[in-house]
């Protein structure tokens, strides 16, 4: 079911832009697609019903009920910080690995980390929001960039595969545009990538702790004001 819906989406994410003009026998090509995985998409969730929902919800609840059970009061400013060097940490060694092979494993890989880092930005935002939330949306902008070239690696597959559409599609030619946009997706994500997990984690954690004793002292002084 996943994939069938990230194929569909991905499939609009490569229609030709107007300003390019296109043929309309490309034109025809990807409604074709886009109407094929639509209808993949469909019957996916059809299939699945209501049993899915039922899943989700008692996992959730699950979960919920498991709340009251968390150490919470032990989580403080130092644990933020911790926990969002170790996000760090980790989201450096995927991207480095992605600089070594960008496979599409690796790259989706790095996605899931930078959204952790995400994350924990938003859980310090407080400490610095001029500078904490730049980055946490920069993370955020990361981690669309890498969606997207995931959604098509998938919608590749997807192609390779074989998808039986009403209109004959070039598969060489929709494969090709794939490879196109997934260069220009990553040509875009890489240097936001380089300057997110730019100094060592050593150097991520002193900062952030200095914002958030900074904060701290601010706050003291305001409450005594």
């Amino acid at each position: 079911m996943a994939g069938a819906g990230s194929g569909y989406g991905a499939a609009d994410a490569l229609s030709p832009r107007p300003r390019r003009r296109p043929p309309r026998r490309a034109a025809a090509q990807f409604a074709a697609l886009r109407a094929a995985l639509a209808s993949a998409a469909a019957e996916a969730r059809a299939d699945e019903g209501d049993a899915a929902a039922a899943d989700a919800v008692a996992t959730l609840d699950a979960v919920a009920a498991r709340v009251g059970d968390w150490p919470l009061e032990r989580c403080d400013h130092d644990t933020l910080v911790h926990g969002a060097t170790r996000a760090y940490r980790r989201g450096r060694a995927a991207l480095a690995a992605v600089e070594k092979a960008p496979s599409v494993e690796r790259l989706h890989d790095l996605r899931k980390r930078v959204k952790d880092l995400w994350y924990h930005g938003r859980l310090l935002e407080e400490a610095w929001p001029r500078v904490v939330k730049a980055q946490s949306r920069a993370a955020h902008d990361l981690a669309d960039l890498l969606g997207d070239d995931h959604d098509l690696a998938v919608l590749a597959e997807r192609v390779e595969r074989g998808v039986p559409t009403d209109a004959p599609i070039d598969d060489d030619a929709v494969l090709g545009l794939i490879a196109r946009r997934r260069v220009e997706l990553q040509a875009e994500a890489m240097p936001i990538a380089r300057r997110l997990y730019a100094e060592p984690p050593k150097a991520f954690r002193a900062r952030l702790r200095e914002y958030v004793h900074a904060a701290g002292v601010e706050r003291r002084v305001a409450e005594a004001a």
